[in-house]
């Protein structure tokens, strides 16, 4: 779906997106003295655009757990490794969410599996804590430390055993 303005007076040279479930949707404004058509820019043609939160389209995908926006954002050359303004990666959003189909997609493309959000929580963390058992296992094997704790002093195995994930403390 495609929402254009024709124009916004107090803003004439911002282009703002919104990323919805059902496709790309865009607002954007003509600078002076040029029409609609030269302005506009979809969300696929700069994947690595941010919102006020930091967020790109693929962080957006990955917390809707929007599989095939994912991987269309990807191909288009999407930066896995950003980070928002929480700290958090893409794939760190997905584990938070439980969404197991574009964290599955996003693990392969870590390079770095430590990371930290804001949170001092990491990879391994989100994914224990959500009872993301088969994910907890790929992430162990990029080679995550399982001792590293987060801001309130908890482990991964802490964070499963507190949430019930008994098939993932073992």
């Amino acid at each position: 779906m495609k929402v254009k303005v024709q124009s916004i007076r107090a803003l004439p040279e911002i282009l703002m997106f919104i990323i919805l479930t059902a496709g790309a949707v865009y607002l954007s404004a003509a600078p002076a003295g040029q029409s609609q058509r030269t302005s506009r820019t979809s969300v696929l043609e700069d994947v690595n655009r941010v919102n006020r939160n930091g967020q790109t389209a693929l962080m957006i995908a990955a917390r809707q757990d929007n599989l095939g926006r994912a991987e269309e954002l990807l191909a288009k050359g999407a930066d896995s490794g950003m980070k928002d303004n929480a700290g958090n990666t893409a794939l760190m959003i997905a584990l938070d969410r439980g969404n197991r189909r574009v964290a599955e997609l996003l693990l392969p493309r870590v390079i770095y599996i430590n990371e930290i959000n804001r949170k001092e929580e990491t990879a391994l963390m989100l994914a224990a804590e959500n009872g993301l058992e088969g994910l907890v296992d790929a992430i162990l094997e990029k080679g995550a430390q399982v001792n590293v704790k987060d801001k309130r002093g908890n482990t991964a195995l802490l964070l499963s055993a507190e949430n019930g994930h008994v098939q993932v403390c073992q």
